[in-house]
């Protein structure tokens, strides 16, 4: 199943992309994680896309539980409505707790996403176009070496530099 893809959804899919989220919220940020981003930069755009198709869906299950098979004492027992009140407002509390909570990890995760989009597109153009290229269309060196009519040396050395700037960039950009 691709990520997008939400006919049907398991909660180790739904884990895996919240997992890939939570990856991106260290700041600053190292080299390393940069280079990660801008690797990861399509999935972890489409990771938010599909938490925040599901998140009404997974809000709403905290609220409205799957019905439990009937019980006898819950036939014979009439319910305290004080106490189903009370209950319906902690799984109210719990659901927008839940809502509100992955919401923000949304969202920052998204200002980052927006922020590295925005150090790329202040980079150099052979940088840029080799950022952009190479790493976040995972173009092969040698294709895109060819594209811009250079070595692949060349092409590994404009990366490195992208990587650097964007670097700088993004940790100094607040």
């Amino acid at each position: 199943m691709q990520i997008g893809d939400v006919a049907m959804v398991s909660d180790e899919y739904k884990l895996e992309a919240y997992q890939f989220v939570r990856k991106i919220h260290s700041e600053p940020l190292s080299k390393r994680e940069v280079t990660n981003l801008l690797y990861g930069y399509k999935a972890a755009r489409a990771s938010i896309g599909f938490l925040r198709s599901q998140l009404q869906e997974d809000a709403d299950l905290l609220l409205y539980p799957p019905g439990q098979p009937i019980d006898k004492e819950k036939v014979t027992y009439t319910p305290d409505p004080t106490a189903q009140e009370m209950a319906m407002l902690a799984r109210s509390s719990e659901a927008r707790s839940y809502y509100k909570s992955t919401l923000e990890i949304l969202d920052e995760s998204t200002r980052i996403l927006d922020k590295l989009m925005l150090c790329v597109a202040g980079l150099p153009p052979e940088q840029r176009f080799v950022a952009l290229e190479a790493m976040i269309n995972r173009k092969t060196v040698d294709a895109v070496a060819e594209d811009m009519g250079v070595s692949t040396r060349t092409v590994n050395t404009y990366k490195s530099q992208a990587i650097d700037r964007v670097f700088d960039l993004i940790n100094s950009v607040h």
